[in-house]
């Protein structure tokens, strides 16, 4: 059964040098100050726990409880530390472990645990010896755990080295039902305050709207800044997430029924949720939604969560309109005469064309340049291609280049790491055969771009520096083959460039890929090739820069 968003919490603060997060004690509605809370002479020893009579879900107002019952900030938590799988409750060392603290239960006699992959358990009582125990291997969604008589505690180990498991995902919760969302522990903001104030509603005697005239809000409704990795389903239901699978919007933005939506990259899943925080399960969807779809929610929809990959998250938006613009960040923003002027402002709201190959599908560097640039992606990347050869997805064939829309306002090429890859003949400048040299395919595609896009600035980037797996075919050394470096592939870009008035991206030149960074700024595989996220970003700023200091066409 779906549970009610107010059931699922978003944190006041972490930090209980400045807030008391309180518990859940017991089924009278009660609740106790946490166990690290100053109390008279000095501090409450972890686990006791001193009951306020006179405090209760009714009186604490806008903040109330999180069912979650598992403290990932609690000190008592271990690292390389895990249950035995028998039921004796013995704690052993182990690397790539992580020992939950004792997790206090409740009169409940069925908990829902979401700790996945391999893991131990064990039930404890109040003198702290196991009840019974042991092991569970699974994945996805969690298990029901049934109190056993006499336990008091509960403690649970998972392997976050193998399984790729992110302890701060799992909650343990009463019940047999998993959560609508992600519970986070302790005190939290009630649903009326977080969900039913819209964020333009300031309406206050000594609050208004002139006094705050210089505050705006982002077309994009979609925050990157609320975030968390996981996933919603149509449903509502909370779904664990593998590192880097997915994330959500962990606080539903506002949406009006009947409104065109749109979303500049596809969305995995879509929540819809009613003014009463109930998932509406047929206007949400658990298949994919392709970038520039157009969204229209029914009557009763109130707000949506979205699950995205987290690649593009930096540069998604979700905007009303029925095709996607430039980007902006969302959230509340100073009003732009407050602001100094962007970056480029320029560029805000073209579209730029990325074409190339997996330095471009991967996006690793493009999406931080959307972001910074509020510009919109055309992309036309493709693993594997190479510039030259007899290959279909070869970058000079005339089909690919005619799948580019003709109505961009810019192109951005970067080839040539798989042409170093494979030993492809470089050549010379005046070449003209796309199917012998790498000269010859330059100046195809120099010719073919500059047919279709007359007009438009057409960016040429240079690879960066890169390092081959050996063995392989044709290379004397990691970095060089029989035509010599990576940049040998480079310097016949620039040379074709300078010749057709080309700005030049120089990724080799100036973005610090070199021997010593490669294992940061390369993802770590049988050949560094592919940019990291730390890699993404260095590319991205040189692009930035160079895109800066030239105006779009207008």
């Amino acid at each position: 059964m779906a549970r009610k968003i107010s059931e699922t919490p978003h944190i006041l603060a972490t930090d209980t040098t400045t807030f008391t997060p309180v518990t859940h004690q017991g089924g009278d509605g009660r609740v106790s100050l946490a166990p690290a809370t100053s109390s008279g002479a000095g501090l409450m020893a972890a686990g006791d726990k001193r009951i306020l009579a006179d405090v209760s879900r009714k009186t604490t107002g806008a903040i109330t409880l999180s069912p979650n019952l598992f403290n990932i900030n609690d000190p008592r938590n271990e690292l390389n530390r895990r249950m035995a799988s028998g039921q004796d409750g013995t704690v052993q060392t182990i690397a790539d472990w992580f020992l939950s603290h004792p997790i206090d239960l409740t009169e409940a006699t069925q908990y829902y645990v979401t700790m996945a992959g391999n893991n131990n358990f064990a039930f404890f009582d109040a003198a702290g010896n196991a009840v019974s125990g042991g092991t569970r291997v699974t994945s996805g969604l969690g298990s029901i755990y049934t109190k056993p008589a006499g336990a008091v505690t509960l403690r649970i180990s998972m392997n976050i080295g193998s399984s790729a498991v992110d302890p701060g995902l799992c909650y343990v919760i009463e019940g047999s039902q998993p959560a609508v969302r992600f519970p986070p522990y302790g005190g939290i903001l009630s649903a009326g305050t977080l969900f039913d104030i819209p964020g333009s509603a300031i309406a206050s005697g000594t609050i208004t709207y002139r006094a705050t005239d210089f505050l705006t809000e982002s077309k994009n409704l979609f925050r990157v800044d609320l975030t968390a990795p996981g996933a919603l389903a149509a449903n509502g239901t909370f779904q664990e997430a593998q590192v880097g699978a997915l994330v959500y919007n962990t606080v539903p933005f506002r949406v009006t029924p009947g409104v065109t939506y749109v979303a500049n990259y596809s969305i995995r899943f879509i929540t819809a949720f009613g003014a009463d925080g109930l998932p509406i399960t047929a206007a949400g969807t658990n298949s994919s939604t392709p970038a520039g779809t157009p969204m229209v929610f029914p009557e009763g929809v109130n707000g949506l969560v979205v699950s995205i990959n987290p690649s593009i998250a930096g540069a998604f938006q979700f905007e009303a309109g029925a095709a996607a613009t430039g980007y902006e960040r969302g959230g509340v923003q100073l009003a732009p005469f407050v602001l100094p002027q962007p970056l480029a402002p320029g560029w805000q709201g073209k579209t730029v064309a990325f074409y190339g190959d997996s330095l471009t599908s991967q996006r690793l560097w493009i999406i931080p340049s959307i972001a910074r640039l509020g510009i919109i992606e055309s992309h036309h990347g493709t693993g594997g291609a190479r510039v030259s050869g007899n290959f279909a997805s070869a970058l000079h064939q005339q089909a690919n280049i005619d799948a580019i829309p003709t109505g961009v306002d810019a192109v951005m090429f970067l080839g040539g790491t798989n042409d170093w890859m494979n030993n492809a003949v470089i050549g010379t400048i005046d070449d003209t055969d796309p199917l012998a040299t790498f000269y010859g395919a330059l100046n195809t595609i120099a010719n073919r771009l500059k047919a279709r896009f007359p007009t438009q600035p057409i960016f040429w980037g240079t690879p960066p520096l890169s390092q081959a797996g050996l063995p392989r075919s044709g290379f004397t050394d990691p970095f060089t083959n029989t035509q010599g470096t990576i940049d040998a592939y480079g310097d016949a870009i620039r040379a074709v460039a300078r010749r057709e008035s080309f700005p030049v991206v120089d990724f080799y030149r100036d973005a610090g890929f070199h021997s010593a960074s490669l294992a940061t700024l390369m993802k770590v595989e049988a050949s560094l090739v592919h940019p990291s996220n730390a890699g993404g970003a260095r590319m991205a700023s040189v692009l930035i820069g160079r895109m800066a200091a030239l105006d779009p066409p207008q």
